[in-house]
């Protein structure tokens, strides 16, 4: 009942914020599509990941219009050596507004379909919805965003972001250079059922039989809190036909999330420490992304 009322709310707060600033002009029948195949070399949420390394093939289609709605259909493709399969696929919808040359507006969702064997971080997550402003001021960019996050509890997440785009042509090709100055926070609800979730998972792969009975799992000291800062330098090379994008990110996580959980084996309960080494000695991260794209 708490999430319906919390969704509800902000689904109405959206409607009210952005159902007037769609003109009669704007036609939602001139999409464009582009079409882009590439390589993530460790996926992180929240300046976080799996203990092993999780690279992937992602494959994207991309809708956009001229009015600024969007959709986009991405498929994870998880090359771990000795686990090669689909991981998980993500469906992002939004729509963006100029209100000026300077200050826009928009709103995005987001819905996830994991694989049962998914161990990435958040693969407790359904999906989320949010809202956000960007403004320009010349010499760099301001934007925030706030969503809400859907798994076995709600999550309230908050994104600063700051950047600057400088493009430049070169014959029919256009180079941008974009780096992009990232903070992250956010309540750690999907944490704990991600954390449960993998732990089953890890242990019937691994054969730990300790781990095989995790029944819940609870985040010491819950609340929203400052997740991770982040740097990345886009750089992308482009025509009206195709293209390239490359983005090397370093990410230094921040606060470490101390959990416990609980174990019933054969029906005698206990609690054990389940933080993981990794969120004991934070350690900074850097991971990179390709991907080659045509337009039509």
């Amino acid at each position: 009942m708490k999430r319906i009322i919390i969704t509800s709310s902000f689904l109405i707060l959206i409607y009210f914020s952005f159902s007037q600033v769609v003109e009669k002009k704007d036609s939602i029948n001139n999409f464009h599509f582009k079409l882009s195949t590439g390589y993530l070399s460790n996926y992180l949420f929240n300046g976080r990941s799996d203990s092993l390394k999780t690279p992937y093939s992602l494959t994207t289609l991309e809708l956009k219009n001229d009015n600024g709605l969007s959709f986009d259909a991405n498929l994870y493709y998880l090359l771990q050596s000795n686990n090669k399969r689909f991981d998980f696929f993500e469906f992002n919808g939004s729509y963006q507004h100029n209100f000026t040359n300077n200050f826009s507006g928009g709103i995005f969702a987001t819905k996830y379909f994991n694989s049962n064997q998914s161990t990435k971080v958040n693969s407790g997550t359904k999906g989320s919805l949010g809202a956000g402003v960007v403004y320009d001021f010349d010499i760099l960019r301001i934007s925030t965003e706030t969503d809400l996050l859907f798994s076995t509890k709600t999550d309230l997440l908050l994104n600063i972001e700051l950047d600057k785009e400088l493009k430049w042509n070169k014959n029919e090709f256009t180079w941008t250079f974009n780096p992009i100055v990232d903070i992250n926070f956010s309540s750690i609800g999907y944490y704990e059922s991600s954390l449960t979730q993998n732990s089953q998972r890890k242990g019937r792969r691994r054969q730990i039989v300790a781990l095989q009975n995790v029944t819940s799992t609870s985040v010491i000291n819950p609340g929203v809190r400052m997740m991770d800062f982040e740097i990345s330098l886009p750089i992308s090379l482009e025509n009206n036909q195709y293209g390239f994008r490359f983005v090397p990110t370093f990410v230094s996580p921040i606060n470490s999330v101390f959990t416990t959980s609980t174990l019933n084996n054969g029906g005698v309960i206990s609690t054990i420490d389940s933080t993981p080494y990794s969120e004991r000695f934070l350690k900074s991260k850097f991971f990179t992304s390709i991907s080659f794209f045509i337009k039509f």
